[in-house]
């Protein structure tokens, strides 16, 4: 459609603390290895974390009532992570939904793990 945003905001969480929310604004033609390096570059949580280790799951979950409890939910049938050579209009062929986390973000690094130490 020709009144389409060129641009998409996407949310993102990280799955094992939903404290750490953020927003990446990425054309929805760029790939999602490029959202993989905005996210990286968004969170300090990421900091030391390779793009790479980050793996990426589509997961529209509504912004309202107990997040994290959804976010449970939610990860115990997540399915393939989000392949990263894909636009991101092959996900999202509209402009996500407002109110909604839209990426759960798992980081085979474990900078969780760092943070308990």
């Amino acid at each position: 459609m020709a009144n389409e945003p060129e641009e998409y905001e996407l949310v993102f969480i990280d799955s094992d603390d939903p404290e750490q929310i953020g927003c990446a604004t990425i054309s929805k033609r760029s790939t999602i290895a490029k959202l993989r390096q905005q996210i990286q570059s968004l969170l300090p949580l990421y900091a030391g974390a390779s793009p790479t280790e980050l793996a990426l799951f589509q997961v529209d979950i509504p912004d309202k009532g107990d997040l994290t409890q959804k976010i449970v939910e939610k990860s115990k049938d997540l399915g393939s992570p989000l392949r990263a050579t894909y636009p991101i209009y092959e996900y999202y062929a509209s402009p996500p939904p407002a109110k909604m986390v839209h990426i759960l973000v798992r980081c085979s690094a474990s900078p969780h793990d760092e943070l308990r130490e």
